[in-house]
């Protein structure tokens, strides 16, 4: 399997830190539940089939293009690596 580089490292998605991001708690007098928060799935959902479907080009020396990338992508890129869901190897 090959991987390439997006600005100069290998990223991969955290799908377990993206279903924790996803989670909504609910507390009742006995219990603690987990569900899944629809606002909070649907926002991250868009950000990852934004990620996903760039289409400008991409190389390894992409920080000095970085006016190729559209500004969605880099809002979205950049939500999800502070949000640890992208993760570099």
């Amino acid at each position: 399997m090959q991987m390439f580089k997006i600005f100069g490292e290998t990223y991969y998605l955290d799908l377990h830190e993206m279903e924790k991001k996803s989670e909504s708690h609910t507390q009742s007098s006995e219990e603690s539940e987990k569900t899944i928060s629809p606002m909070k799935f649907e926002v991250l959902k868009t950000m990852v089939d934004v990620i996903m479907s760039e289409q400008e080009p991409m190389d390894e020396m992409l920080s000095s293009k970085s006016r190729e990338v559209s500004i969605p992508f880099r809002i979205a890129f950049n939500t999800l690596l502070v949000n640890n869901i992208i993760q570099s190897i």
